[in-house]
């Protein structure tokens, strides 16, 4: 950021012509960052009055006061100071937009590399860190935030976006029944296991059963729940062959 400094030097009251020499600036206290010139030379302005300018730039920003030091190059004149003058140097960084790009997971999965969009994007930008999301890992949708994420140089507006996790598929083992008629019940035998690993077996509804001779068509359901798809099969094969009669005659 750029400051124009502008030092206006006068003869006090009765003297004539315009006082000759060079303005400096010091500060009070010294702030990092802050470059002011060796100083500038007068030039006779209107009313006795000579003036000069300085450029004083600042790479951050603070409060300083700065002070003024007249210094003559004519014997009739005597150097002096002025009072200090509180200035506040407001800098305040460009901005860049970051734009959260929403995601999609299965439950069980491991999440996605957060990723995100940014404008200007014609330029290099320093970033450092990384998004953050909402923490859980039910099935739902959670909020993807800024996190650590940070541009060296730059104001960050942050537009957020979702993280959204879907209901999985349970793993699901099923089988009819083929077999010669032993006068039970026969039907489905199933199983339905969790991406952990998990036990799903009460969520499954078994068919139909039957024990005559030729069968029929039984079905399995899996009632799903919050984390889990349901899912269903209705056309399961039961078959029972007949059983050959052996007879011995006497």
């Amino acid at each position: 950021k750029t400051w124009i400094c502008e030092a206006a030097v006068s003869r006090n009251a009765g003297s004539s012509g315009h006082p000759l020499g060079r303005v400096r600036l010091t500060a009070d206290p010294t702030v990092q960052g802050l470059i002011i010139p060796q100083g500038c030379v007068l030039e006779p302005s209107v009313d006795g009055e000579s003036k000069c300018q300085m450029t004083v730039k600042s790479e951050r920003s603070g409060d300083v006061s700065l002070r003024a030091e007249f210094i003559s190059e004519d014997e009739r004149d005597e150097g002096s100071l002025s009072p200090l003058v509180k200035w506040t140097f407001s800098i305040k960084n460009p901005v860049v937009t970051v734009t959260a790009e929403a995601l999609t997971k299965i439950y069980g999965q491991d999440d996605p590399l957060l990723t995100y969009t940014f404008s200007p994007s014609d330029r290099f930008i320093p970033f450092s860190g990384a998004l953050k999301r909402e923490e859980g890992e039910n099935t739902g949708v959670y909020e993807i935030g800024p996190g650590t994420l940070s541009a060296t140089g730059y104001d960050i507006h942050f537009i957020p976006a979702t993280l959204t996790i879907e209901k999985a598929r349970a793993f699901i083992q099923a089988a009819g029944y083929s077999g010669v008629y032993d006068g039970q019940l026969h039907g489905v035998s199933a199983s339905a296991t969790g991406v952990f690993g998990e036990d799903l077996g009460h969520l499954l509804e078994l068919g139909e059963t039957f024990k005559d001779v030729p069968g029929g068509t039984s079905a399995w359901k899996f009632r799903g729940d919050a984390n889990y798809l349901a899912d269903e099969d209705l056309n399961v094969p039961v078959i029972i062959f007949p059983r050959e009669i052996t007879i011995t005659a006497d």
